[in-house]
């Protein structure tokens, strides 16, 4: 592929994030792009307890991978709501 998209899944796959992000990188053509967008973390435990339970892991782990596998082009992390929550968008490429 020359691009992979992730929105607003990744989060929610637990287990298996890990192995579709390393999908995303073994199926990338060379100098493909895979562009993410999804929730970041939140400083407010309860919140973050809330999204649990309903299945969104708040807790900033995907961004380690994804800068390990692939090479950023951009990312950026934003507040949501004031900052009860924050969202990234990562683009990188292989």
């Amino acid at each position: 592929f020359d691009l992979i998209i992730f929105s607003y899944c990744l989060t929610m796959v637990n287990p298996g994030w890990e192995a579709l992000v390393r999908a995303a990188h073994r199926r990338l053509l060379l100098q493909g792009l895979i562009a993410v967008v999804d929730f970041h973390d939140s400083p407010i435990p309860i919140f973050e307890r809330h999204m649990s339970g309903h299945h969104v892991r708040m807790e900033g782990h995907l961004l380690p991978l994804l800068t390990e596998k692939f090479r950023e082009e951009n990312c950026r992390i934003r507040n949501a709501y004031g900052g009860i929550w924050r969202w990234f968008e990562y683009l990188g490429r292989k």
